[in-house]
């Protein structure tokens, strides 16, 4: 992939174990046919690919109240089930790590300059 290149593709392999339910366009489906689409489309090869970190409770409250964060944790379901916390956001129960991040310093000599 581009070592010089300025657009990062972040992604992390749990995301396709996110399961929201059928018919939710936040399916692992939907990153698969990007990604396809932008080898196709000869755009992957500009690309920066990244594998997003694990992110730390103390890093995620930096953008995230405690209060939303502890409605998340009460909201998780049982395995194979999902929690609609509005009409477009759902917690799966999957085989997943933890919260991830993109690993900002990797970029931040790009942002700034």
């Amino acid at each position: 992939m581009g070592k010089n290149a300025q657009t990062a593709w972040i992604f992390h392999p749990s995301c396709t174990g996110h399961d929201p339910g059928a018919n939710h366009p936040d399916s692992p489906d939907r990153i698969l046919c990007i990604e396809q689409a932008l080898r196709r489309a000869g755009i992957w090869q500009h690309l920066q690919t990244v594998e997003a970190e694990e992110i730390s409770d103390t890093r995620l409250a930096l953008v995230r109240s405690s209060k939303y964060l502890n409605r998340l944790e009460s909201c998780l379901p049982e395995d194979g089930k999902i929690c609609r916390l509005d009409d477009d956001t759902v917690i799966s129960k999957t085989p997943c790590p933890p919260p991830v991040f993109p690993p900002v310093r990797q970029f931040r000599q790009s942002i700034w300059s």
